[in-house]
């Protein structure tokens, strides 16, 4: 069996290996740009989510002190980690002298954030639907050794069912304790 090869068939081979590289390099890249090409909408579009609802698109104008860049169409996605209006203020005391109730009732709506100031105080949270509204649901407190608290509620706490907030000295007697709540 003769397997040799001679110089034109081994510079015939070389050509074409080349020949078809170029092909490759030069050819290839307007191939796949054409495949994956941008195309241009004229006119709004409405998108919509798997249950038919239009989806909110913003612009985010500049940002922060060094105003950085924004953008002219994110998607409006909202999340209120600790954030969003005034609900209700209470504070620890017995009497409404003052103008704060020890208990607050928040109802039909959501709660992103409590603070609590004093050097006295707790708050229990309660609801008519568990338990009667007799079984503490949650507890929070302020003492001297930590005299501020801020609890953030993720993306919000949805208030199904009423939800009471009363404030209580902790240590019994008239404490010395505020909190406000926040959320939409």
């Amino acid at each position: 069996m003769n397997v040799d090869v001679s110089r034109r068939e081994k510079f015939r081979a070389l050509a074409g290996a080349l020949a078809l590289a170029f092909v490759v390099v030069v050819l290839a890249p307007p191939a796949v740009e054409a495949a994956t090409q941008t195309v241009k909408v004229k006119g709004k579009v409405k998108i919509a989510d798997s249950l038919g609802s239009t989806i909110e698109s913003e612009p985010v104008g500049p940002m922060g002190i060094l105003q950085a860049e924004g953008s002219d169409g994110a998607l409006a996605v909202r999340t209120f980690a600790g954030g969003g209006g005034f609900l209700a203020a209470g504070d620890c005391t017995t009497t409404q002298a003052d103008g704060l109730s020890n208990a607050v009732d928040i109802s039909n709506a959501i709660v992103t954030g409590i603070i609590m100031t004093g050097t006295d105080g707790r708050i229990t949270v309660t609801s008519q639907a568990v338990g009667g509204g007799q079984l503490p649901l949650l507890k929070f407190r302020v003492n001297a050794a930590s005299p501020n608290e801020f609890v953030g509620l993720g993306n919000g706490l949805t208030v199904t069912a009423p939800l009471t907030f009363t404030c209580t000295a902790d240590g019994g007697g008239e404490g010395d304790a505020n909190f406000v709540l926040l959320g939409q």
